[in-house]
């Protein structure tokens, strides 16, 4: 099973996109969605309660660092992706991970490229954290010294990193 973490707040707007966007991958597996709702104070909670499949969890507004850490203690897939509730998933997002994980025991972590759309100039940018390395010491080399991951949003892991002690740091955002 593939769990999706979304975390919101004030989400009302964007949220039923981001759950469109899980239900219709071309995966086949079973999902799981749940949305930590951080404290909102809009109608995030009518828009969800509208998808009888979402697990629906409320916490006092703590910031999505706790929301995706309360997300993960609550998913039980052994696979776990983010997705924040105002970005969406292209429809092949999920069963390409889950192919590259599947195949590849020994890798914990990957991640996609992504397109971001500003709402209001209508523009839309490609980004990537892409830097190829062949050897695993230039690979831990270049996570030191760049971000390479775009977005919580690109990433799927193990269950093990969150079981192994992986998580979001509270005490920055």
């Amino acid at each position: 099973m593939i769990s999706v973490i979304i975390p919101a707040y004030n989400a009302g707007k964007y949220i039923a996109q981001a759950i469109e966007s899980v239900l219709n991958q071309t995966y086949k597996g079973e999902i799981e969605i749940i949305v930590i709702d951080d404290g909102s104070t809009d109608n995030t909670h009518e828009v969800v309660r509208h998808y009888p499949l979402v697990k629906y969890h409320y916490q006092k507004n703590q910031r999505a660092a706790v929301a995706r850490n309360n997300g993960m203690a609550l998913a039980t897939g052994d696979l776990i992706t983010f997705l924040d509730a105002d970005d969406w998933y292209t429809p092949d997002k999920i069963e390409k991970q889950c192919r590259i994980l599947d195949s590849n025991p020994d890798i914990d972590v990957v991640y996609n490229e992504l397109s971001i759309y500003n709402e209001s100039t209508g523009e839309q940018s490609e980004h990537s954290g892409a830097n190829h390395q062949n050897k695993r010491e230039d690979f831990l080399a270049h996570m030191l010294f760049r971000q390479m991951i775009p977005c919580q949003a690109a990433m799927m892991i193990r269950r093990k990193c969150y079981e192994s002690g992986c998580r979001y740091p509270t005490d920055v955002e």
